[in-house]
């Protein structure tokens, strides 16, 4: 974990808090509201997805947002050939939800397991209370009506 955290700034906030381990982390791609593609750093432990832009040339990761792991949802999305997305799917948590794209099917696949296996555990480990989740929105290519 402290190697973890030599490689992560978050801004003031603690990496370290009892219960917490680090599982894995990956370079993905947010696709953004707007059809843009974006790299992301993701870091899983065991109750948080941590998010990072690629940081500049020997600096740390700058830590965007923590995704609550407990309730969340992952989602398998279809290609978008469209906008030449491949390899989507959606992680739906709170305070915000992703649509992420793997460079590959077998990285789509693996990360979906993962997220997806850590989501029931930490619902096992954490209890199954209600959690709030932020759907994702919609690109504003695919909005027709105001929906307010």
């Amino acid at each position: 974990m402290s190697k973890i955290a030599e490689r992560i700034d978050l801004g003031g906030d603690v990496l370290m808090i009892p219960g917490r381990s680090f599982i894995k982390d990956v370079e993905l791609y947010k696709i953004t509201r707007k059809a843009k593609v974006k790299t992301r750093h993701l870091f899983l432990f065991t109750d948080v997805l941590m998010v990072a832009p690629p940081p500049l040339p020997g600096q740390k990761y700058i830590i965007q947002g923590s995704l609550v792991i407990k309730g969340s949802q992952v989602i398998d999305l279809p290609d978008d050939t469209e906008n030449q997305f491949f390899n989507r799917f959606h992680f739906l948590s709170y305070p915000k939800s992703l649509e992420l794209k793997a460079p590959t099917k077998e990285l789509k696949k693996e990360w979906m397991d993962l997220l997806s296996s850590q989501v029931q555990a930490a619902s096992n480990y954490f209890g199954t209370g209600c959690q709030k989740v932020m759907h994702v929105y919609q690109r504003d290519a695919e909005v027709t009506n105001c929906p307010i």
